[in-house]
């Protein structure tokens, strides 16, 4: 079992529907191969938390890699781990009511990480403090 953590930028603001498409591809995508993990989306920039076997792992990271709705990616984390973070995928995103109602019951608020103890953050301590400094690093956001 590996874990993986990037940053990355959006190329343009992306619209809700894009979003949603997003949350729709990733669930049936990381579901297929046995991916779990976390994104977030907010002011702009992704935060992705993937775990799972290392060779679907680095697959799945090259096809987000080519992915051109977003840029300036950088790798944060990448290490073998011996039990899961995120047992299931999930997404946060600032306002899922925004999102159409096919996806939202697949996103939670992005608030909903805010709080220290929030079980949302994962069940790992490093990335526990990963998703920590993400949140800290927008203003109106108090990790």
């Amino acid at each position: 079992m590996h874990r993986l953590v990037y940053l990355s930028h959006a190329t343009s603001h992306l619209p809700t529907h894009g979003i949603a498409d997003i949350v729709k591809r990733s669930q049936i995508n990381n579901a297929k191969v046995g991916l779990t993990g976390m994104l977030v989306y907010h002011g702009n920039r992704f935060f992705q938390v993937l775990e799972g076997l290392p060779a679907n792992l680095a697959q799945r990271y090259k096809c987000i890699q080519a992915d051109k709705r977003h840029e300036k990616m950088s790798l944060l984390y990448s290490s073998a781990i011996s039990k899961r973070a995120f047992p299931s995928w999930q997404m946060s995103y600032y306002r899922p009511e925004e999102l159409p109602e096919q996806v939202q019951q697949a996103v939670f608020s992005i608030y909903d990480l805010m709080p220290f103890n929030s079980p949302a953050r994962g069940e790992d301590d490093d990335t526990r403090k990963l998703v920590r400094d993400f949140l800290a690093s927008f203003d109106r956001l108090v990790a």
